[in-house]
Parts: C-alpha cells; sequence; structure tokens
C-alpha cells in the first residue's frame, strides 16, 4: 500500500506513483472453507476487482450445492490478462444463466458485449450511463 495513502476499493494513480509503500498482509480463505457443509448460503454479493473467478472457483462446493443467486461486479479493465467471459463460461458450466444491468435494466447475458458495454473511452468510462459491470446470475 502506498504510505500515507488511506485503504479504500481501488488506488489512484497518484497513489500508484508514491515513492515509499507498505506491505500488508490479509489473510485469504475460500468460501468454501469458510462456512461449513451445513451453513445454507442463498445469496453471493462479490466486489472483489477483478479476482471474481477466484472466489467463485473457491465456493464451487456452494455453488453447486446450494445454487445462490449471485450479483456481482466484474469489469475487463480489471481482469486482464483475463475476460468476463471467462467468469461468465465458468458460471455458465455450473448450470448458471447470466444477466447484467444496463441504463437500470436487467438485460439477458446474451446481449452483452464487452468491447460495446465496457467501452475504455474517456477519462472516467466507467462511469458513463452505458458501462456496465453489474450481474446477475441464477442457477437453472
Amino acid at each position: 500500500m502506498p504510505s500515507g495513502h488511506s485503504p479504500g476499493a481501488s488506488l489512484t494513480h497518484k497513489a500508484v506513483e508514491a515513492e515509499s509503500f507498505t506491505t500488508l498482509s490479509v489473510p485469504v480463505v475460500a468460501l468454501d472453507d469458510y462456512f461449513a457443509e451445513s451453513d445454507r448460503i442463498a445469496l453471493l454479493k462479490i466486489d472483489v476487482e477483478g479476482a471474481e473467478l477466484g472466489v467463485f472457483k473457491g465456493a464451487e462446493r456452494i455453488l453447486r450445492r446450494h445454487a445462490p443467486l449471485l450479483v456481482f461486479e466484474c469489469e475487463n479493465r480489471h481482469l486482464a490478462p483475463g475476460h468476463v467471459g471467462d467468469v461468465f463460461a465458468w458460471l455458465e458450466s455450473l448450470g448458471y444463466r447470466g444477466s447484467f444491468i444496463c441504463r437500470d435494466q436487467l438485460l439477458p447475458l446474451s446481449q452483452f458485449e464487452a468491447d460495446v458495454h465496457q467501452r475504455q473511452h474517456g477519462e472516467w468510462f466507467w462511469k458513463s450511463r452505458d458501462y456496465c459491470d453489474n450481474f446477475v446470475f441464477v442457477k437453472e
């Protein structure tokens, strides 16, 4: 973490250019290990800035057994070298069907085009009305 930077959801351009950094150790645990097999999980809300596939793979038992509703943010800009399609394909392999939120509407994933809905044009492109990064997946 850049020295003098308060932790937050992301690092700003200025923070990344800092001259000194502090290392923080953060414990990591798979959701399948965190929750007991008897725990009933009905919903997972995920916002992990590019680690979506890892989180979902770490919850595979939960996804297969409990089929929770999934609400998550996912963006190509955070997934390099991966792609949002990798996350979608893995969830679909487990029997999930996806939708995305665009202009206050829930649309089928078949209408999502990363080149259009996550176009990186302009300084604040992610704040564009047409930028879509929120997804809902339900087990069929």
